[in-house]
C-alpha cells in the first residue's frame, strides 16, 4: 500500500501518478494529468478534483466532495461515502456505483455509464445508460434522460426529463408502509415494460407514463398525469391489468397507440449536441458533419411539434416561439430519411 499524506497534491498536465497498488490519499487532490492506479481510496475532508484523465479498478471517495471535468473510469466499484458529494460534469463509466452520499451529473454534456447503481440519493440533468438496475432511496430531480433495465426509488422520484426502463420501474418498496410520492412532470415521458406502483405510493403529475407489458397499482394515481398501457389485460377503466389502489379521475387514461414515439432505433443514433439546454429561448442544434434533410421537434406524448426542412450543416438555431415549457425528442434525418442524430430538450419557463 502507498500512503500520500500532504496538505494539498496537484497533479499537472504533464505529471502522472500510476501502477498497481492501492493508494491511501489524505490529501486535497487536484489532477490535470493522468491517475491510473488498480485501488484508490480518497479520505479526510477537503476535495478530489479530476479534470484529467482517470482510472482505476476500486475507487472509494470520503472527502467532502469530488468533482469530474475529465474522464472517469472505474473498471469494477466505486464507493461514494457517507457525506461526500460527487459532481459529474463530463464522462464517467463505472461498473458498479455504490452511492452512500450525493451524486450529480450536473449538466446536459454530463454522461454516466454503469452495470449497477445503488444507495441514496440523485440528481441528473445529463445522460445516464445503466445495463443493470438502478436501486435508490430517491432521484430528487431529472431534467435529463436515465435508460436502465430496472428502477427502483424507495422514496419516490421527480422527473421532468425521460426515463426508459427496458425492464421495470417499482415507484416504492412493497411492505414499506410510507406514502412516497412521485413526480411526472408535464413534458415528462416515463417508459417502462412493467409498472409497480405499491401501496401506499402516490404517482402524480400531468406528464406521460407508457406501459408495454404488466401493470399493477395498489397505491393511488393522481393529477392530470396520461397513463398508457399498451397491453391491457383487462377491459374496465383504468385498463391497468392489476388495479387494487385508486386511480383519480383526473387521469388521462391513453390508448394504446397514443404511447408510441415513432423513434424505434433511437438508442442507436449519435447524440446531438443542443445548447443552451435547458433554455428558455431559442436553442441550437450542432450538426457535425452531417448534411441533414429534416429536424423534428416531438413531444412526450409522441405528437410532431415541429418540423424544420433543410438542407442543414454543420449548425441550425430552434427558436422557441410558441413551445410549451417541457422535454422533447429532438431527431436529425439525412435525404434518405435515415435517423443521423437525436437528443433531448429541455424548455423552461424564466
Amino acid at each position: 500500500m502507498v500512503y500520500i499524506d500532504a496538505a494539498y497534491l496537484r497533479i499537472e498536465a504533464s505529471g502522472s501518478l500510476t501502477g498497481s497498488s492501492e493508494v491511501n490519499i489524505t490529501s486535497t487532490v487536484d489532477n490535470f494529468g493522468l491517475i491510473d492506479e488498480s485501488w484508490l481510496d480518497f479520505f479526510t475532508q477537503g476535495y478530489m478534483r479530476n479534470t484529467g484523465v482517470l482510472v482505476a479498478d476500486f475507487f472509494i471517495m470520503s472527502k467532502d466532495s469530488c468533482v469530474n471535468y475529465g474522464t472517469f473510469t472505474v473498471n469494477d466499484t466505486i464507493i461514494n461515502g457517507f457525506g461526500s458529494s460527487f459532481y459529474n460534469y463530463a464522462l464517467m463509466e463505472v461498473a458498479v456505483f455504490g452511492n452512500l452520499g450525493f451524486f450529480d451529473n450536473v449538466s446536459v454534456g454530463s454522461s454516466l455509464t454503469a452495470q449497477y447503481i445503488e444507495g441514496r440519493s440523485l440528481a441528473n440533468y445529463g445522460t445516464i445508460y445503466v445495463s443493470g438496475a438502478i436501486r435508490l432511496s430517491s432521484i430528487i430531480e431529472n431534467t435529463g434522460s436515465i435508460v436502465t433495465a430496472t428502477l427502483q426509488v424507495s422514496t419516490g422520484l421527480e422527473t421532468h426529463g425521460t426515463i426508459t426502463c427496458s425492464d421495470s420501474l417499482i415507484t416504492g418498496l412493497p411492505g414499506l408502509g410510507s406514502a412516497e410520492i412521485s413526480k411526472i412532470f408535464g413534458g415528462a415521458l416515463v417508459e417502462t415494460n412493467v409498472f409497480f406502483n405499491p401501496e401506499p405510493c402516490r404517482v402524480f403529475g400531468s406528464g406521460t407514463m407508457c406501459i408495454s407489458g404488466e401493470s399493477t397499482n395498489e397505491g393511488s394515481i393522481e393529477g392530470t398525469l396520461r397513463i398508457c398501457d399498451t397491453s391491457p389485460t383487462s377491459t374496465e377503466w383504468p385498463y391497468l391489468d392489476v388495479n387494487t389502489g385508486i386511480v383519480e379521475s383526473s387521469v388521462i387514461v391513453c390508448q394504446p397507440g397514443l404511447c408510441s414515439v415513432g423513434i424505434d432505433e433511437v438508442s442507436n443514433a449519435p447524440q446531438l449536441l443542443v445548447y443552451p439546454n435547458p433554455s428558455s429561448d431559442a436553442v441550437v442544434f450542432e450538426l457535425g458533419s452531417s448534411s441533414v434533410k429534416s429536424i423534428e421537434l416531438v413531444d412526450g406524448s409522441g405528437r410532431m411539434i415541429r418540423i424544420m426542412q433543410g438542407p442543414f450543416y454543420e449548425q441550425v438555431t430552434l427558436q422557441r416561439m410558441a413551445l410549451e415549457a417541457g422535454c422533447y425528442f429532438v431527431l436529425a434525418y439525412d435525404a434518405q430519411g435515415s435517423l443521423t442524430g437525436r437528443s433531448q430538450l429541455v424548455f423552461i419557463n424564466n
